[in-house]
């Protein structure tokens, strides 16, 4: 199976954590919200696990990447990758287009989809509700909107690598944890795996080794193996370099960045980003 080309497009991961309030310029009667963090549902038509990471990328813009375990247009088995390049705030509710591609390359051409897109957040009940609208008519689509949690342990402030973080990765569109493991006052390890990842077969799923991490200027960095979990792509698959782990206290947005052995540079792939899930 190939990777969509599609996934390579502007994707970032959407991250949201919600805090709602009153404006001290109003007269306290409307809240406020800001969504930036890792939400998690069940898809009530497909029944896939559903993933949506908001990230912030300005004051009142956002976008998402997202991931659905099993979506109906894609086979009816086959994982999609869902991104929202931009989203703004527009009336209380994050507005944009809304991208479905199909992980599968058997089922890409049937099953991607492309809408308008409404997340609206119902602070009484603290969840997130993602409705499809139809980018001709302008009205919902005949389909049943996926409700949110917030999935993330600590939305906003963090300010410690320790603990179990997940993100989506944008490229593959896997699900992806990592495990960072204190082992002294500056030195980590980082046990990991993705679920879905592109040098293993698109399909197989990775795990992912960092034996030794080290602080240095608020970065943790060091060597990085991924392993593919399935023998028939492990010669083809099996990659090595170096890792970079920086950690946005504000937003509590865990970036991890691949470095070139040979050039000490980044390599030509987008960070994966992480949410705190327990500690």
């Amino acid at each position: 199976m190939k990777k969509t080309s599609a996934l390579l497009l502007s994707a970032t991961i959407l991250t949201v954590s919600v805090l709602t309030g009153c404006d001290d310029e109003s007269s306290g009667d409307e809240e406020r919200f800001h969504v930036v963090g890792l939400w998690e549902g069940v898809d009530e038509v497909d029944g896939g696990n559903s993933l949506r990471a908001l990230i912030p990328t300005g004051d009142d813009s956002y976008r998402m990447v997202g991931r659905d375990t099993w979506h109906g247009p894609c086979g009816y088995g086959d994982p999609a990758t869902l991104i929202s390049p931009d989203l703004a705030m527009v009336d209380r509710a994050l507005t944009g287009t809304w991208t479905l591609d199909c992980q599968a390359g058997d089922t890409a051409e049937t099953g991607d989809r492309t809408f308008q897109v409404e997340y609206s957040y119902d602070a009484a009940a603290g969840t997130l509700s993602e409705t499809l609208i139809n980018t001709d008519t302008g009205l919902p689509i005949d389909r049943i909107p996926i409700v949110f949690f917030l999935a993330n342990q600590q939305p906003g402030g963090v300010d410690q690598f320790r603990g179990l973080w997940e993100g989506v990765d944008e490229v593959d569109g896997g699900n992806s944890l990592r495990t960072l493991i204190q082992t002294g006052d500056l030195s980590y390890r980082m046990v990991g795996r993705d679920t879905w990842h592109g040098p293993c077969g698109y399909g197989d799923p990775a795990t992912v080794i960092s034996p030794e991490l080290t602080l240095v200027d608020g970065v943790l960095a060091g060597g990085w193996n991924l392993d593919c979990q399935a023998n028939d792509t492990t010669d083809s698959g099996d990659r090595s370099f170096q890792v970079q782990y920086s950690l946005d206290s504000e937003t509590g947005i865990l970036t991890e960045t691949l470095i070139d052995r040979e050039t000490g540079l980044p390599i030509d792939r987008i960070p994966i980003l992480f949410f705190l899930r327990g500690v």
